[in-house]
């Protein structure tokens, strides 16, 4: 688990994309890179892209990061 400094600012991103229902499992597929290289990136805490569990053609993106400098 990594750890916030206190009083430190945290900067979230949370949105989501709309993408063809039939299309969603492959740009899924095609997302594995991104999330592996903002994971490794410094000052990344989070970084999912995820199918949403009700919309099929709904996919749900979270970030967070250290600073708005990391980001």
């Amino acid at each position: 688990m990594t750890r916030q400094k206190t009083g430190a600012p945290m900067v979230i991103v949370a949105g989501h994309i709309t993408v063809e229902p039939q299309q969603r499992e492959s740009y899924l597929a095609g997302c594995v890179s991104v999330v592996e290289q903002a994971r490794g990136t410094a000052g990344c805490l989070d970084f999912a892209i995820t199918a949403d569990l009700i919309d099929p053609g709904r996919v749900n993106i979270f970030e967070r990061w250290e600073s708005q400098a990391a980001l």
